[in-house]
């Protein structure tokens, strides 16, 4: 999954096309900052959101999900809490595990969450990491905010191009199966940048 991703550094050359064209660009990321200049040009930030919390997000009989929190910053962690089960045969996972070879499995810090936008595609799995528990079935799972959750706009012309960075509500979810047929079960949640130090 890449959407989501920190995205390549794109050149100014190619910004400076686009926007003389008078393109509007939107681009998905959770990541680190971006710079704030480029060669013979700016990028003026401003950060903006999240907006109201979703609502009506997926929660299934079988087992339902919840975050113990919402909004934290990076490096800040949360608590996943699931079950109990409710239908014959369920079970759940709270991530999927890299590609590997050998008789050891890799670290769970390796592992990824079942994350998505609100629309339900798949993107912004960089988010959390997690930490501790999450295995199969756990009724808890324990992660860490890793990177922002935003996308970009951009307007302007170059020289001097304005970014707005969205900061963007996405949701973490348990993949479940039972006797009746697959289901999920997700809560919402944003990560912003780091707290400030007084």
């Amino acid at each position: 999954m890449t959407r989501g991703r920190l995205l390549p550094r794109i050149s100014a050359a190619v910004f400076a096309a686009a926007l003389m064209l008078g393109a509007a660009l939107t681009v998905p990321t959770a990541g680190a900052a971006r710079a704030h200049s480029a060669s013979k040009g700016h990028y003026h930030y401003s950060y903006v959101g999240p907006g109201p919390p979703p609502s009506g997000l997926p929660q299934s009989r079988c087992a339902s999900m919840a975050l113990k929190r919402h909004k934290v910053h990076v490096g800040e962690r949360i608590t996943g809490l699931a079950g109990p089960a409710h239908c014959s045969g369920a079970s759940w996972t709270w991530v999927t595990p890299p590609s590997w070879s050998g008789s050891k499995p890799p670290p769970l810090k390796d592992y990824t969450l079942h994350i998505y936008d609100l629309q339900g595609n798949p993107g912004y799995d960089n988010a959390l990491t997690p930490i501790r528990h999450c295995g199969n079935s756990a009724s808890t799972c324990l992660v860490k905010a890793a990177n922002i959750t935003v996308y970009d706009t951009y307007k302007g012309t170059w020289p001097n191009v304005w970014v707005t960075v969205h900061y963007t509500w996405v949701m973490a979810c348990i993949k479940g199966g039972s006797d009746v047929g697959s289901w999920e079960s997700c809560d919402y949640f944003a990560v912003v940048k780091h707290k400030k130090r007084h």
